[in-house]
């Protein structure tokens, strides 16, 4: 194990994302996201993108720098790509696609779905819901304890969304959830 308990890759040293296990409790092997991406591109025989970026900076519509770290994931049945500024924090974006769909392509989608992502605004400055609905990410906050909600690029509680629907009574509601690589929006 490598630093604060973080297990490192099998075949490089780095540190581990995935880790397989024997299903005994016991672990087979840990890999990190690089090495895995080759033995499964190596198992399926398929090609994996060797220029995946690992940064984006992009400026919003109120010139607000953003820096995503970008994550490329071969899953065996799917390619996905993802990109976050924070993993508990900021505007995070996946999309996913069949193999024979090349990475210039699967990049395009990611940052056309990134795009419309800033530029919805679905809550207000002071918190309150501009539409009638709201599209964000799930995601576990590690430093809270807790999980948050991330809307617009920023992390809100359970009790703020409760704030919120709680002023709505006598409206109907509808809630969804869809993997983050589907489309709400």
């Amino acid at each position: 194990m490598g630093k604060q308990g973080i297990d490192k890759c099998d075949i490089c040293g780095k540190d581990a994302i995935i880790n397989i296990c024997d299903g005994k409790g016991g672990h087979e092997a840990h890999y990190c996201q690089t090495c895995h991406n080759r033995l499964m591109a190596e198992e399926m025989g398929i090609d994996v993108p060797e220029d995946v970026p690992e940064e984006l900076i992009i400026l919003d519509s109120r010139d607000q720098v953003h820096r995503f770290k970008i994550e490329y994931m071969n899953w065996g049945h799917m390619q996905r790509l993802e990109a976050f500024e924070d993993y508990s924090t900021g505007y995070r974006c996946a999309v996913g696609a069949e193999f024979d769909v090349c990475f210039p392509e699967l990049w395009e989608m990611m940052m056309k779905k990134l795009e419309r992502k800033m530029n919805i605004e679905y809550i207000d400055e002071n918190g309150h819901w501009t539409y009638g609905k709201i599209v964000g990410d799930i995601v576990w906050d590690s430093e809270a304890d807790d999980k948050r909600i991330i809307v617009n690029g920023k992390a809100y509680t359970w009790n703020d969304f409760y704030r919120e629907i709680e002023a709505s009574e006598g409206w109907q509601i509808k809630i969804e959830f869809a993997d983050s690589t589907d489309d709400l929006e």
